[in-house]
């Protein structure tokens, strides 16, 4: 495992790798499908946004000079798959 698999572990679904012998027959490659859509919100960005909020977590805690009275903030620059993901990680 990788230090953001660990990091990540618990919090988001193991999804399923597929083989297609269709898929690969049709190019000539060993295609296989990872299943992300069976993440909660239905998308692999939720992998992101956990790591990218508990790694923000992580830098609120190291820092001394911020002030107790700081919260920590994760804002989206989208709508979409992205968005959701840290809105239900957050």
């Amino acid at each position: 495992m990788n230090p953001i698999e660990v990091t990540i572990q618990g919090g988001v679904k193991q999804t399923t790798c597929k083989y297609s012998p269709f898929k690969s027959n049709l190019v000539g490659a060993l295609i296989y499908f990872k299943n992300e859509f069976q993440q909660f919100t239905g998308s692999f960005k939720e992998c992101g946004a956990r790591n990218a909020i508990l790694q923000r977590m992580r830098q609120q805690q190291n820092n001394t000079t911020t002030t107790p009275s700081k919260s920590l903030s994760v804002i989206p620059a989208s709508a979409g798959n992205h968005a959701q993901a840290l809105a239900y990680h957050g």
